[in-house]
């Protein structure tokens, strides 16, 4: 959770350490999203999440550490920074990926 503070900290969209009730308030309009830090309901470690509000719903996807790099999805970052970079400037969705995978 350190290391993630001192990589994200001076990002606008970094919050830290926030339960999904506060993100969901946080997060009003369509298409604002955060990135937070929570604890895995698997193995208890504290892990980064993207919170998105997308067509009046609440969507938390965990982001994964695979070796050196950082997903959600199946591309590859070498950072939470590209990670969030490419979504937001790529407006790929997130959700359409993640339905169409279920």
């Amino acid at each position: 959770s350190y290391i993630l503070v001192e990589m994200l900290g001076n990002f606008f969209w970094y919050h830290g350490r926030l339960g999904k009730k506060a993100t969901c308030e946080l997060l009003e309009q369509n298409g604002e999203f955060l990135v937070r830090s929570a604890r895995s309901k698997i193995d208890l470690q504290i892990k980064p999440v993207l919170s998105v509000k997308w067509n009046n719903k609440h969507y938390h996807f965990g982001i994964k550490k695979i070796g050196a790099y950082f997903t959600i999805e199946e591309l590859l970052f070498d950072n939470i920074i590209q990670l969030i970079s490419f979504y937001f400037t790529s407006k790929v969705s997130l959700i359409v990926i993640t339905i169409s995978l279920l």
